[in-house]
């Protein structure tokens, strides 16, 4: 009986270890990660950092796209209102050249912003809008340009012409006169219009 007991109690003792040293075993695996888990932590980590990247990325063209979009409204609206500042001047003088110049330039202005406002602002012709307003564009560029070289070049026989006709152009002559001192404000003028219609 006492031999019983003894083998009894070291089968127990032995039982007693091996259940330690797994306890023992899984806690020093619990302690430390493994490297599995270490990459899959990182790994996320680093992807959730390129979500970030990427969401600030977008948000910043969305805002660079609309602040674009207003300010191509914003010009397509100026030349709106140029364009029929001249065709209704051009419809009140009765000299016929200036009728017909100042009535032609608006009438491209206002088409010219009237297809690029179709272009940006619906979906069903906007690649035609843009590509007519681009053409449109260039080419009162061109213009904007040659009045700013004949203002450069012919002022004088420009206030010349406009006092011999002052009374045909809705003029007088004091404000001829006042007209003849903006030589350097038609300049600017004229470039900024041009520089305005290139970027369009």
């Amino acid at each position: 009986m006492t031999k019983k007991k003894k083998k009894k109690s070291t089968t127990t003792k032995r039982s007693d270890s091996q259940s330690s040293g797994q306890a023992s075993s899984s806690i020093g695996e619990s302690g430390t990660c493994s490297p599995s888990v270490t990459e899959g932590m990182g790994s996320i980590s680093f992807d959730q950092g390129q979500r970030d990247v990427a969401s600030v990325t977008q948000g910043s063209i969305k805002t660079f796209r609309s602040l674009e979009t207003i300010a191509l409204g914003t010009m397509l609206a100026l030349d709106i209102a140029i364009g029929t500042s001249c065709v209704v001047y051009g419809a009140l003088v009765h000299l016929t050249p200036v009728m017909a110049t100042m009535i032609s330039y608006g009438s491209v202005l206002i088409l010219g912003a009237f297809t690029g406002a179709l272009g940006v602002y619906t979906g069903s012709c906007s690649q035609r809008g843009l590509q007519v307003s681009a053409m449109v564009g260039f080419l009162v560029t061109l213009l904007d340009i040659g009045a700013l070289i004949i203002t450069l070049l012919l002022w004088d026989t420009f206030i010349v012409f406009l006092n011999e006709n002052y009374d045909h152009l809705l003029l007088s002559e004091d404000s001829v006169m006042r007209i003849q001192g903006m030589k350097i404000l038609f300049v600017v003028i004229f470039a900024v219009l041009a520089l305005l219609e290139f970027i369009r």
